[in-house]
């Protein structure tokens, strides 16, 4: 016997009505349709506590009706046993003779498709401000050294220019990366603004965890494919915020003072105080606005300033008054004139005009003038070094969270599967498929009448990742019909069905720059984000899809040195830096696996160790076994009818493997009807 429930409140039920159950495993590799057991559309009488339930939908002139905008809270029983949490979408109401005589509703499990769930949010709109740091070259230069504290690495991507490396001291080329004694007040070298940050993937599914309350398991999350995975924060053209258009993303102003008007005396002028950092202000007439004849003057001695930035008076949250200073005003003293209704907030900023560092050191006071006298307030001090930060949130690429982790389950053949709506376990399908527990359905399946057919053919298979117009991915799309990474392979199978996976990434190229001196190559890949570059060397920066990529610690390059330069221009050595690539070791082995879906071979694999990696590819560790299954001539599908007891169906998992006529099988498709326990069921053979 069926119960639902629809907010504590028992519907009643049709006794023909068929409620059924589907389990589909195609489906949960598709974050679209992560779901847990739900019911087809049925129908339930409209009767009077029914009718109560949906509150007489049927009537247009009810002011407060059953909402189908949010489904209602509803549980399932069998048999007096709950079964089921989960919610009820009311569909429509039938009606005859001005009558409603049936409701049509559906009840689904739990879990709700994580797409829904996430919506149209982005990587954007996470929180990412745990990894929020100064920008300044001596953090940038330690994300490159050492990586920070929190994960955050600088990696050696250039997101404009076209590096390269020439040993030769004399070579002063503004492209040339190499350091070489001598080579100071030449400009040449890594500057510290172009580098772009990157974030280990784990850290943005903990920040999807954090603001979707849910929490991701399972085997994938142990591998080193996940662990050793990074996003490349680069969302635009050009650099970080060197030479950009707009400042939007910048924290530009930084407040010395304001005043507070949240006083009620009216015969108190301006007055500091020292424990708030803010004055007191009202005017001198207690009847309202000050008179004409009065001027208020804040009085800034400008003691110390390294570059130009502006002064902002704001009044009442709005801008007052802007002023230039610049840093030829050390040692004077400015004025800049105020006017003020009772009662009136003024704050006083620094604005930067550009990401460098302000550091200041003024002395402010309010000058008050009218015809009957003047005062001038107590003067306060304020000085410090006014940074840019990074905001990481703002540099995430504009995709949306679905469509990311969407991504990250195509790349590794992810099976995403939860019970509760709360934990979703992450698992290759390999790891998936048997991994739970082993049930005998001999006595189960209807025997007399089934059907048994091969399994799914192909005649192509394509795996790829987006088109891009990066330089070096270009020439090889044109020398090989298809993107480095990506896989094309053909079989002479009598069908025209294609097994096609895109992931919604650039697979980026990393090169080893050639050393123009000696003719060698340097021990260390780079990342030219660009779309090409001109007879003088000048480049088109290049921004397409989210890139991914594989850090593996740091990396020795003491053997080919490069150089730093910080704001001032000066060089520092660099002789380790934070490993990027698209294979996973920087020290290659036979366990060294590859982001490429190819054997696609990696130049710092090739040039280095002849390139062992490339056949631990992403098709070769996490679709061959299924896609090659497919091709086995013992491989089979059958559709069989079965009957399953309650006890059977409450404990029953897609990851279970099911024992019949002597073989091992897994649960592709389910259909069970709930009142009589009738299953369609479609099997397929494991191997």
């Amino acid at each position: 016997m069926i119960e639902l429930y629809v907010e504590d409140k028992r519907v009643d039920l049709f006794e023909e009505e068929a409620i059924e159950l589907n389990k589909t495993l195609k489906d949960i590799r598709d974050i679209g349709a992560v779901f847990s057991d739900f019911s087809q559309g049925f129908t339930v009488p409209a009767t009077r506590r029914n009718n109560e339930i949906f509150k007489h939908y049927h009537r247009p002139d009810n002011l407060r009706p059953f909402s189908v905008l949010k489904r209602a809270e509803s549980n399932l029983y069998i048999a007096g046993v709950f079964y089921k949490k989960g919610t009820l979408q009311l569909e429509d109401v039938k009606v005859k003779e001005g009558k409603p005589y049936a409701y049509s509703v559906t009840f689904y499990g739990e879990i709700g498709a994580l797409n829904k769930l996430f919506g149209e949010d982005t990587l954007q709109e996470l929180d990412l401000s745990d990894f929020d740091h100064s920008y300044n070259s001596e953090t940038i230069k330690e994300g490159l050294v050492n990586g920070l504290a929190s994960g955050v690495i600088y990696p050696l991507m250039s997101p404009k220019r076209a590096w390269i490396y020439n040993s030769l001291n004399s070579n002063h080329d503004p492209r040339n990366i190499h350091f070489h004694t001598g080579g100071e007040g030449h400009g040449h070298g890594v500057h510290f603004y172009e580098l772009k940050p990157a974030l280990p993937v784990k850290s943005v599914l903990s920040a999807i965890e954090d603001r979707y309350d849910i929490t991701f398991t399972g085997s994938f999350l142990n591998k080193d494919a996940i662990k050793k995975l990074y996003l490349w924060l680069h969302n635009r053209e050009g650099y970080l915020y060197e030479d950009q258009d707009t400042q939007s993303n910048q924290n530009r102003e930084h407040k010395l003072v304001s005043s507070d008007p949240n006083t009620s005396d009216p015969n108190v002028d301006w007055s500091y105080r020292t424990n708030t950092d803010s004055w007191i202000y009202v005017p001198a007439s207690s009847s309202g606005p000050l008179s004409v004849t009065t001027v208020n003057t804040f009085l800034i001695d400008i003691n110390a300033l390294n570059i130009d930035c502006n002064l902002i008076v704001k009044k009442n949250g709005s801008l007052h008054k802007k002023v230039l200073l610049s840093s030829s005003q050390v040692g004077n003293q400015i004025g800049i004139s105020v006017s003020a209704n009772y009662p009136s907030n003024f704050e006083i900023f620094i604005e930067r005009l550009n990401p460098n560092a302000v550091t200041y050191d003024f002395d402010i006071a309010v000058q008050q003038t009218s015809v009957a006298s003047s005062f001038t307030t107590t003067t306060i001090n304020t000085a410090a070094t006014f940074e840019q930060d990074v905001i990481l949130k703002n540099f995430a690429p504009d995709i949306k969270v679905a469509k990311f982790l969407d991504g990250l389950a195509k790349m590794h053949n992810l099976v995403i599967s939860s019970s509760d709506g709360k934990t979703f376990e992450l698992s290759p399908f390999d790891d998936f498929i048997g991994s739970g527990k082993e049930i005998d359905f001999n006595s189960i399946i209807d025997t007399r009448e089934h059907t048994i057919t091969s399994s799914e053919k192909y005649k192509k298979l394509e795996f790829k990742y987006q088109e891009s117009d990066q330089i070096q991915q270009k020439q090889f799309r044109k020398a090989n019909g298809r993107g480095y990474g990506d896989l094309k392979i053909n079989f002479n199978f009598d069908t025209e069905k294609t097994l096609e996976i895109e992931v919604p990434f650039d697979q980026p190229y990393f090169t080893v720059l050639k050393d123009q001196n000696t003719g060698g190559y340097v021990d260390f890949p780079v990342y030219l984000s660009m779309e090409g570059v001109d007879d003088d060397g000048a480049a088109e920066s290049y921004y397409g899809a989210p890139i991914l990529f594989y850090h593996d610690g740091p990396q020795d390059i003491s053997a080919n040195t490069i150089s730093f330069l910080d704001e001032g221009e000066d060089q520092f050595e660099i002789s380790q830096i934070q490993s990027a690539n698209t294979i996973s070791d920087v020290n290659i082995n036979t366990n060294t696996f590859t982001s490429n879906f190819s054997e696609d071979s990696n130049e710092y694999g090739l040039i280095t160790q002849n390139d062992p990696a490339n056949e631990n590819n992403l098709y070769a560790d996490y679709w061959s076994v299924i896609v090659q299954n497919s091709f086995n001539t013992q491989a089979r599908i059958a559709n069989v009818q079965a009957y399953l007891k309650l006890s059977t169906l409450w404990n029953l998992r897609l990851s279970d493997s099911i024992v019949w006529q002597g073989r091992k099988w897994r649960i592709n498709t389910m259909n069970v009807n709930l009142q009589t326990g009738k299953a369609q069921i479609e099997l397929i053979t494991l191997q």
